[in-house]
């Protein structure tokens, strides 16, 4: 299968719930050549007012010749939708990636990651190198016979036992694994739905810092990753 666009995000809500199947998480896309970032339960959701933190998020652009350059996003507000919008990029990219942390809740650190990898969908892994320079959490997205493998790497290395949901355009859990020793988690043709498809994954560590003058005992990391299917007339 061969997908034109990945797009992605990463990030969950003001507050930690126990299962990630009812948090808002921000999300990026690309929408018409523009990158489009926005707070919601889904891909679907658009309309939900950012928190503060994660209004201040930012994007970066990596270049297919290897730049790294800031994306300009303004605020947009209508009906349909709340979030933020960059202009459209003059050189041509290949990925988008996004870290922001929301704060400390009930002494959790609360990180927040985005991808969007642009263009057709890899079929080696290697073409993700650049963003482990930017990400401690990210997928890699891969092109199969079958549909899309998926490998989640958290700080340069495989993360094993991690739950991976898969969502379509409207909103629907399409379907959800849990990643063996490699990272990886794969999903079918028929799981994959024709439009915009979208990843969520949580990892927990423990660790200890601060946040200005509070104290963490444990960090919550979630990734949100999106991806443009558009081969449902030819299955």
């Amino acid at each position: 299968m061969k997908l034109p666009i990945l797009l992605a995000v990463a990030t969950l809500g003001p507050f930690v719930i126990q299962s990630i199947t009812e948090a808002h998480f921000p999300w990026l896309c690309v929408e018409e050549g523009k990158a489009v970032y926005f707070f919601g339960e889904s891909p679907a959701e658009r309309n939900y007012k950012l928190p503060p933190t994660i209004a201040k998020a930012e994007v970066y652009a990596l270049g297919k010749a290897g730049q790294v350059d800031k994306v300009p996003l303004k605020t947009v507000e209508s009906d349909d939708f709340i979030g933020l919008t960059s202009p459209t990029p003059n050189n041509p990219i290949s990925a988008l990636v996004s870290k922001v942390t929301y704060g400390i809740y009930d002494g959790m650190a609360l990180n927040y990651y985005t991808q969007s990898q642009v263009g057709s969908l890899p079929t080696d892994r290697n073409a993700y190198a650049p963003i482990s320079k930017h990400l401690n959490l990210y997928a890699q997205v891969i092109d199969t016979e079958a549909g899309v493998d998926v490998f989640v790497v958290w700080m340069g290395k495989p993360l094993s036992g991690a739950e991976v949901r898969l969502l379509c355009e409207d909103g629907h859990e399409e379907g959800s694994g849990t990643t063996d020793k490699d990272g990886k988690v794969s999903f079918s043709d028929q799981e994959v739905e024709d439009g915009l498809n979208g990843l969520v994954v949580g990892h927990n560590v423990e660790e200890t810092g601060k946040i200005g003058n509070q104290e963490f005992q444990k960090s919550a990391n979630y990734l949100t990753m999106t991806f443009v299917e558009t081969r449902g007339s030819e299955k």
